[in-house]
């Protein structure tokens, strides 16, 4: 197996996710405290909400549905509406790095213009608030009982926003909670930055999206002025199961700025009709860019580019599974 079929297989089954109870109990209505001490671990944020100079940067968020993979949970909607599957390893670093600015924060002794009330950024935390004892126990790596921590359970229960006030001129940053804005830290500008300016491409899985091949009654795709039909009916088992991962299996190679979406005719199209309750259809399309890449829409969204020579190399391997 090449190293693309075990990624594929890795994405499709087996992708890392943070393991949480009662994720097939329904959603409940949770009205989330808002606190100034928040005390919570990296497996216990449900959503991180950054924005910096009043833009909104990045915007996790756990919202599963029944008919989802548990690698489908994490939806990431800004900036990229949900149609991009989120690497949860990688969102899980961040989730650590959030608790670090709370560990890492120090009193400030003394008055000085911190700038709070116009602040540079937020980070917005919704989370299951736990106990001190279980976060310095993750942090020095111990196992947690997970079922006797309130860091598992499926909704949050509270929610801080911490504010990124005026720089010290010595490397650190006046910040504050929302709330309490009287209780001023400074923080470090380095571990700051590192989430003020972060970079959405790089927690997102490189592919150009996923669709759970269980809640798939079939694909349409056209190719080349060629409509195909692709189900377990036209195609034996191994056939169907392994033109379907091919399907999916379009890396996206670079970000397109501001871009929305495109204009030209498809060079290739898939069209995922579900079988599942609620479960929406995907709709895939790849459109030309320039000589070496494609652009990739993905309902209706073009954010990415894709290398042009995989599209058509799944192009060709579209026409000789069906000839």
């Amino acid at each position: 197996m090449n190293n693309r079929k075990r990624l594929i297989k890795y994405i499709l089954g087996v992708l890392f996710t943070i393991i949480i109870g009662g994720c097939n109990k329904p959603d409940t209505k949770v009205d989330l405290t808002l606190v100034t001490e928040p005390i919570f671990i990296a497996e216990g944020v449900r959503s991180v909400w950054v924005t910096k100079q009043e833009q909104d940067v990045l915007r996790i968020t756990y919202q599963p549905h029944d008919y989802e993979a548990s690698f489908e949970y994490w939806k990431m909607d800004i900036p990229y509406n949900n149609e991009v599957v989120v690497n949860t390893e990688e969102m899980l670093k961040l989730y650590q790095q959030l608790v670090i600015l709370d560990v890492e924060k120090t009193p400030l002794t003394g008055e000085t213009k911190t700038n709070l009330d116009n602040p540079l950024g937020k980070i917005r935390v919704e989370f299951c608030q736990t106990t001190k004892d279980e976060r310095a126990a993750a942090l020095m790596g111990q196992a947690i009982d997970r079922e006797a921590s309130p860091s598992y359970q499926r909704t949050a229960d509270s929610t801080a926003t911490l504010l990124i006030g005026a720089n010290d001129g010595q490397g650190n940053y006046y910040v504050a909670y929302e709330g309490a804005k009287e209780q001023v830290f400074l923080l470090s500008e380095r571990l700051v930055n590192a989430v003020l300016d972060i970079r959405p491409f790089d927690y997102i899985i490189k592919v150009s999206a996923v669709a759970d091949i269980e809640t798939v009654k079939n694909v349409t795709i056209n190719s080349g002025g060629e409509t195909y039909k692709l189900s377990e009916k036209q195609l034996s088992e191994q056939q169907y199961r392994l033109l379907y991962n091919d399907l999916l299996s379009v890396f996206v190679v670079e970000e397109i700025a501001g871009m929305s979406q495109v204009d030209s005719e498809a060079i290739l199209e898939f069209k995922f009709k579900r079988n599942v309750k609620d479960a929406p259809d995907l709709h895939i399309t790849y459109h030309a860019w320039d000589e070496e890449r494609y652009a990739v829409s993905v309902n209706g969204e073009t954010f990415f580019l894709v290398d042009s020579s995989e599209v058509e190399a799944l192009k060709t391997k579209i026409e000789e599974t069906f000839a």
